[in-house]
């Protein structure tokens, strides 16, 4: 089973997470694209942060086989735009690297 397997989702929290986002704990090395030695080098971090709607949205087609990316993308990218860039208010250009997965698990479906 992949990371996503781990938590069962059923049709009612599925259609709460593309109402309102989903909160999220994970534990992976992350990193941007940086010159060696800098801060930007992959390092394990764990991480509790929220997915916006569309990536909730997006989340659950991946894990359906529908659409290009990858649930581990979307929530990849997710992290990039609200855990380290803000969404948009600091760190613009920065490419999140989510790698290494040890664990992701599901906080809360409704917030």
């Amino acid at each position: 089973m992949g990371p996503l397997a781990a938590s069962g989702t059923g049709a009612g929290e599925e259609e709460g997470c593309s109402q309102t986002g989903i909160a999220f704990e994970t534990r992976a090395d992350f990193g941007s694209k940086a010159p060696v030695g800098t801060t930007g080098e992959p390092r394990l971090r764990r991480i509790a942060a929220r997915l916006s709607l569309e990536c909730a949205r997006r989340l659950f087609s991946g894990q359906q086989g529908i659409g290009d990316q990858t649930p581990n993308e979307v929530i990849a990218e997710g992290l990039q735009d609200g855990y380290f860039q803000d969404y948009g208010r600091r760190a613009s250009g920065l490419e999140a690297e989510f790698a290494g997965i040890d664990y992701i698990d599901y906080i809360d479906f409704r917030f």
